[in-house]
């Protein structure tokens, strides 16, 4: 229930200091005396969403995005598909705008509370806006490794979020990796993430890649801030 202060600031018609994707939920749980209750849960939500909208200002600037996604989804599934000589299944857009909705809201809450730190009861790393593009340049390289003239790898097993930190002499050290999951039980597909052939493999691959190409290299690629001379390591 909104307090008489929220009531009136809507009653007369002026705009919310909170943001779109926040509001969105706050009228969805307009009815849950539970989600109304819990205040904590409430102010970690509406720091998400914020930090979230930083990246997509509107919400058709989050659709944009979500369709573009799907779209190149949709190719790659059609692409393998005649390639391999067999007919596709139906497309599951519904499945697809919701888990990638569901990592994009596990990134921005990785960058509000850092959830290595949370997770593992340690302080966290101070903010390094390097670090950050340091990071989501390599799960990029794993996404797309063609971006950057490496040959793709079918069933190639991306994590979600990087943990990196950067050691003296500009080594790197691959703190760790999170695989989010929106589901209650773990199935097939996440066992096989989790086994030694799944994502360990596919960083170790990535590692190797990395580090094999020289500075020069690593700049005409796309790729400033690794290459020999600032391996990273796991």
């Amino acid at each position: 229930m909104l307090d008489v202060a929220e009531e009136n600031i809507e009653r007369r018609g002026e705009p919310s200091t909170r943001g779109i994707f926040y509001e969105t939920i706050r009228g969805a749980n307009a009815s849950d005396k539970e989600w109304q209750r819990n205040k904590d849960l409430q102010t970690r939500q509406e720091a998400i969403l914020t930090k979230l909208q930083e990246r997509f200002p509107t919400k058709d600037s989050l659709i944009a995005y979500l369709t573009e996604i799907c779209v190149e989804d949709y190719k790659k599934h059609q692409e393998y598909a005649r390639k391999h000589h067999f007919r596709p299944r139906e497309y599951n857009v519904r499945g697809k705008v919701a888990g990638e909705l569901f990592e994009r809201f596990v990134s921005a809450e990785n960058d509000v509370y850092d959830l290595y730190a949370e997770t593992k009861h340690t302080d966290p790393l101070p903010t390094d806006p390097i670090q950050k593009l340091k990071e989501e340049k390599f799960i990029d390289v794993f996404t797309n490794p063609e971006k950057y003239g490496f040959q793709h790898m079918e069933y190639f097993n991306i994590p979600d979020i990087p943990f990196i930190v950067t050691n003296e002499g500009d080594h790197m050290v691959l703190r760790a990796v999170a695989e989010v999951k929106s589901s209650d039980h773990l199935d097939e597909r996440l066992y096989r993430q989790l086994l030694p052939t799944g994502i360990r493999q596919a960083l170790v691959f990535t590692l190797e890649r990395l580090n094999s190409l020289t500075q020069k290299e690593a700049i005409r690629r796309g790729l400033s801030g690794f290459g020999q001379g600032k391996e990273m390591y796991m």
